[in-house]
């Protein structure tokens, strides 16, 4: 039977690791919001110009 060890450098590891501060998070929701908001208008906006060429071609 063959054992491994693995050894594990926390020091090195906490050195690179970037943790999100709440300030992070909350800039963070502030994109997505307004990208979702951007969207969404972008949505809005197709749905009324496809209901205007229904309507003209109805007509």
């Amino acid at each position: 039977m063959t054992t491994t060890a693995t050894t594990l450098d926390t020091l090195a590891a906490a050195r690179t690791l970037e943790l999100a501060t709440k300030v992070d998070l909350s800039q963070l929701e502030t994109r997505l919001t307004n990208r979702f908001y951007a969207v969404a208008a972008g949505i809005v906006g197709s749905n009324i110009a496809i209901a205007g060429v229904i309507v003209a071609l109805t007509a």
